[in-house]
């Protein structure tokens, strides 16, 4: 005996809420005494759910591109609610070998 078909019901699923970090702008400058360089920049959260933990890795790269020097930072805030933003800034000496710098913002 076969099991009567029962019939098909379309369903929507709500979406699934994420945080999605952009990096939006990224200067760098020069200390009054030429010691330091600082890097800043500007998160923005284009996601659909709040930031917990994000990190900034900043690469000081030489003219072919090899990586120099490496720093971290912790935007603040921390937590980005969503098409929220955040900033950061970093210091590195002043290298006359680093030309430019490579930004990638880590969720975790």
């Amino acid at each position: 005996m076969t099991q009567p078909m029962r019939p098909l019901v379309e369903e929507t699923l709500p979406a699934v809420a994420a945080p999605q970090v952009v990096i939006i702008s990224i200067t760098d400058s020069t200390s009054a005494d030429r010691q330091s360089i600082f890097v800043q920049g500007t998160l923005r959260n284009d996601g659909t759910a709040a930031t917990r933990q994000v990190q900034v890795q900043v690469n000081a790269l030489d003219v072919s591109g090899r990586v120099r020097t490496t720093t971290t930072a912790l935007p603040v805030p921390q937590i980005i609610p969503p098409g929220g933003t955040a900033t950061f800034l970093v210091r590195f000496p002043n290298d006359p070998a680093i030309r430019r710098f490579h930004v990638e913002a880590e969720i975790h």
